[in-house]
């Protein structure tokens, strides 16, 4: 039986070509992030950037203007100006006459989507409150505005219900609060955790009470929108107490370690009783919210009726999708609906509230909203400005007008042809909760006025707790859909209304900081959906290290292809942090397992501008990102890497995706798409998740899961119950039962680790299986596909090679048996397809002889000043194991000259393959005057017809990486001297025994092969 994804409506569309797959167009080329970097920008170097990049391959290219260090002999050409806009227009002209097409990121920096022209008013905003208790009679009082950023604030609403929370006893005790000397207010007993004073190491809380006070507890909310890695339970925060009768002497009294943030946090300290409190604070910068002295028998006043409500409602980071839940406090009592008093008529101008409540005690609940404050990063003080409204439609129109519109009407003649498309990165601008339109996009949506349910979104309960629970969402909903709207279907809408694709990575919308958005659907709206993964470096070397996955990468912009029709799926590639440290050997691996997730187009990170030639060799500010560009040394040798990968984008760029089983990702905001791939999918199955939009299409897979984490509404059962009439096979999980199927997996192997990751795609009539060994060693195994009645063929994207399996046979189940040996982290691509195959068989080697008694001679091509002499050599070793220190250290090219006979016991009339042995990082490579292929990792086998029984000469230009010299500059100067660099290297470390093997290190051997 063979199970497929849905296939397009004519199967013979796409077919693969054994020709094109050997020299792919360059239609299939990888793409790059093009960083301009620190304004140093030269119209030179753009043109030696693209003449580099086409001579690798590269097809599209983004422009990406960013911060960082200023290089002196460059002049600056400062974003957005007539010179950076001249320099745009200049790339555009080389571009266009190499067929390179450029796209150009809609803002400074790489998040998200902001600048200068954005005011606060199109700003994305926030919504802020305050509460002022009062009694009830007549009210006559001027309303605390809430906290705000900016000078901007905007008043929606002014409520009044019953108090739930006692008044306040150390804020009615306080007669003044001092910052740095000056009188802050009420802000830190104002019961609202948005409302801060910003603290610094060693700044002071000076409190002046009405009387001397008992004090044993120290209560504290440290509020920290911005958390993004750290465990906030696990963050300390050092208060040291002090105590004063007359404010002038203080006596020390006792220090406390808090711990924790966005929470209030209690800590016992030694009694004392004093009038005047001052509180020193020892830790990094940070926002403090809320400060109570309380007695032995008094608790504070601070209290959450609904406990992290901040993180339910997209104020701060969390870290946990159990943050998202709804959860109440046991003895929170709620605000009858009927009880909540609108008297936002009766607020005037000036702040002043006069009205008429009955007797009892009330909150005053002062309702707005502010913008958030968040810029665009990281980009140059000339680009920098507020994030724009991603709720809003006409701010989003007014900010891609303001610069993309621009350069569209500049270049008007590339448009289309070299100036292709628009990116905006991935979400990187917090949260955003509030917009001006916000109340009535609520209101149609879900029917009824979102109003009287303001209280909700500032921690109370609102009728009952269930009310509240569907408010909140009812709220994210509104959120989900503004953003969507309002933002990345907007954006596609004025791309394409301006003759551009829209690019885009919507990635994320679960932990971490951001909005609730449905990702499946947002991805929608791009013409490339893109993701991104790393090349995750040792901590040790800070080297590139490839950890065996036991599950596929997964993200929403690879899930969502499935059911868009969209064959590409880009990613930004390659990111780390190992700067001057990584080649494509190192890196590759992680390339493989992405190809394997479902990504199909590499966006190298990154080539970043390189105004000059040489030193100083420009980076990302951060020391992340890849070096991929013409000053490090084998990025001009690497066409061979770069051909290998426009090879498997060749292939899986074509067909459809087979999967055997849909997880519904649920009807909560947000989503989780981690759930449907914890291992809980047997081995050899492929999954994919979908969403609400989609479930009509579940019913072309063989079986769709409902997991337990998954929350499924009434429409939502409706609908899955039609699908189960339509034949569509449901499997509800359940808790700590494994799953099985009643159809054989896609593909087994007879290894009992993980040491085979795969992609499968159905190609026309074809069934092609692209599988990656992520072992460091060689691996023969036995494989089961689930294929029957086919003539398999194996497609090597490394040479380009095409020939027929060995020992195939069938299973007697369905599957095809088919024995495969898989060199160290090798590729292959297993073809299936109807008609016996024409090509020859596959070699196999039948014995190897190492090359011995050959001549040989280094040249070297440092790419610092300072020539080094020819070297006569008679064995090969890594440069950095040579005495001298200008070759152990060396960076740039060396050239090899080789002469050998024939080694003896081989048949010259067979077929014979070099073997390079080890080698780093990249080479070109001439045999008797004809090049062979480029090498770019260990092991490299070419098979070759022009070798001679005596006399032969084997040239190989290998460029290295640029680390051993730095580590040797580092160690034996204490400073970079050959190869300075802008970019921080504290990371690197001194001494050579953090050298890497560098050059060609062999050994060399002549393989024999035969079919």
């Amino acid at each position: 039986m063979l199970l497929s994804s849905c296939r397009g409506s004519d199967p013979g569309a796409e077919s693969l070509d054994p020709v094109l797959f050997a020299d792919p167009p360059r239609e299939f080329g990888v793409d790059t992030w093009w960083h301009w970097s620190g304004s140093n920008i030269s119209r030179e170097g753009i043109r030696k950037d693209l003449l580099a990049m086409h001579a690798n391959g590269i097809k599209r290219a983004t422009i990406l203007d960013v911060n960082g260090p200023r290089i002196s002999d460059v002049p600056a050409v400062e974003f957005d100006s007539p010179q950076w806009h001249e320099m745009f227009l200049s790339a555009l002209e080389v571009a266009d006459s190499l067929g390179i097409q450029i796209g150009v990121h809609n803002c400074a920096g790489w998040s998200t989507s902001g600048g200068p022209w954005i005011t606060p008013e199109k700003s994305n905003k926030t919504y802020v409150w305050s509460k002022t208790y009062v009694s009830g009679g007549t009210l006559d009082l001027t309303l605390p505005e809430p906290p705000s950023l900016m000078d901007y604030y905007e008043d929606y609403a002014i409520l009044a219900y019953p108090a739930r929370t006692p008044r306040n006893p150390f804020a009615e005790a306080l007669v003044r609060a001092g910052h740095g000397g000056k009188d802050i207010g009420r802000v830190l007993t104002d019961l609202n955790p948005k409302s801060v004073v910003r603290l610094s190491w060693g700044d002071r809380i000076d409190l002046e009470l009405d009387a001397p006070k008992a004090v044993s507890k120290l209560a504290t909310f440290i509020y920290n929108a911005e958390n993004n890695w750290s465990d906030v339970d696990h963050e300390g925060h050092r208060f040291i107490l002090y105590s004063s009768d007359d404010g002038q002497r203080y006596t020390r009294e006792d220090e406390v370690l808090s711990m924790g943030v966005n929470k209030l946090v209690t800590d016992e300290v030694k009694p004392f009783r004093h009038r005047f409190v001052r509180i020193i604070y020892e830790g990094p910068p940070v926002n403090l919210a809320e400060v109570e002295l309380c007695g032995p028998d008094a608790d504070p006043a601070y209290r959450e009726d609904i406990p992290g409500f901040l993180q339910r409602l997209y104020h701060v980071t969390v870290r946990k999708m159990s943050d998202f839940q709804t959860r109440f406090s046991e003895t929170a009592v709620p605000v009858p609906e009927e009880e909540i008093r609108d008297l936002t008529p009766f607020l005037s101008e000036d702040g002043k509230l006069r009205a008429e409540l009955p007797e009892g005690e009330w909150c005053i609940l002062r309702f707005g909203y502010t913008t958030t404050g968040v810029t665009n990063a990281p980009a140059t003080d000339a680009g920098r400005g507020l994030e724009s409204d991603k709720m809003d439609g006409e701010a989003t129109a007014f900010h891609f007008d303001r610069f993309v519109g621009k350069l569209v009407r500049e270049a008007s003649p590339y448009v289309g042809r070299a100036f292709s498309f628009v990116l905006t990165d991935s979400w990187e601008c917090l949260y955003t909760g509030w917009t001006a339109g916000f109340p009535a996009s609520f209101h149609q949506q879900h029917g009824y006025d979102i109003r009287p349910w303001l209280p909700a979104l500032c921690g109370e309960i609102v009728g009952d707790r269930d009310k509240t629970t569907r408010f909140f969402e009812d709220y994210s909903a509104t959120i989900a859909d503004l953003v969507d709207r309002n933002y990345y279907r907007k954006m596609m809408e004025l791309a394409h209304q301006a003759g551009l694709e829209f690019h885009s990575e919507p990635v994320y919308g679960d932990i971490g900081p951001y909005p609730p958005l449905d990702i499946l659907q947002a991805n929608a709206w791009c013409d490339l959906p893109m993701f991104e993964f790393w090349a995750n470096v040792s901590e040790e070397s800070k080297t590139p290290q490839y950890k065996t996955g036991k599950t596929l990468w997964s993200g929403f912009p690879i899930e969502s292809s499935l059911f868009t029709g969209k064959k590409v799926v880009g990613s930004e590639a390659y990111t780390g942090f190992a700067h001057f440290s990584d080649t494509p050997q190192s890196v590759a691996p992680f390339g493989n397992a992405a190809f394997c997730a479902g990504i199909n187009q590499m966006i190298m990170h990154s080539y970043v501008h390189q105004p000059l030639d040489g030193a100083p060799h420009l980076t990302l500010t951060g020391y992340f990102g890849g070096h991929y560009n013409r000053n490090n040394p084998w990025y001009n040798l690497a066409k061979g890497w770069f051909d290998y990968q426009a090879r498997v984008q060749y292939v899986l760029q074509k067909g459809d995706r087979v999967t055997d089983v849909l997880y519904y990702v649920g009807d909560q905001l947000p989503q989780d798409i981690n759930f449907a791939f914890r291992l809980r999918v047997p081995k050899g199955y492929r999954p994919n998740i979908v969403n609400y939009g989609y479930l009509d299409q579940a019913v072309r897979y063989p079986v769709l899961v409902i997991p337990v984490e998954a929350v499924v509404g009434e429409e939502t059962a409706r609908k899955l119950s039609a699908l189960e009439k339509r034949g569509l096979k449901v499997i509800r999980e359940k808790e700590g039962e494994p799953l099985s199927f009643d159809f054989l997996p896609d593909l087994q192997s007879e290894c009992e680790e993980d040491h085979f990751m795969y992609i499968h795609k159905t190609i026309g009539e074809d069934e092609v299986y692209f599988l990656f060994n992520q072992e460091p060693d060689t691996i023969s195994t036995r494989f089961l596909f689930r294929v029957e009645g086919k003539s398999a063929e194996i497609w090597d994207p490394e040479s380009g090679a095409v020939c027929s399996a060995r020992e195939q046979a069938p299973s007697g189940d369905g599957r095809t048996c088919l024995p495969l040996t898989f060199q160290p982290y090798q590729t292959k691509f297993v073809v299936f397809k109807r008609k016996a195959s024409a090509a020859p068989r596959e070699l196999v080697a039948v014995r190897a002889r190492e090359i011995s008694g050959w001549q040989g001679r280094m040249e070297f091509d440092p790419c610092y000043d300072g020539p080094l002499a020819p070297l006569d050599i008679t064995s090969l070793k890594s440069l950095s194991e040579f005495e001298s220190e200008p070759i152990r250290h060396f960076a740039g090219v060396v050239t090899y000259h080789l002469k050998f006979d024939l080694p003896e016991g081989l048949d010259a009339n067979a077929p014979l393959a070099i073997d390079f042995g080890k080698l780093s990082a990249a080479a070109e490579v001439m045999l008797n005057g004809a090049p062979l292929r480029p090498l770019w990792h260990d092991g490299s086998l070419v098979l070759t017809d022009r070798l001679r029984g005596t006399g032969n000469e084997l040239t190989v230009r290998v460029g290295t990486s640029l680390r051993n010299r730095m580590v040797g500059d580092l160690t034996l100067y204490g400073k970079l001297t050959h190869v300075p660099s802008p970019t921080a290297l504290s990371h690197l470390k001194k001494g050579d025994e953090w050298l890497l093997p560098s050059g060609l290190i062999g050994p060399v051997s002549i393989v024999q092969l035969a079919d």
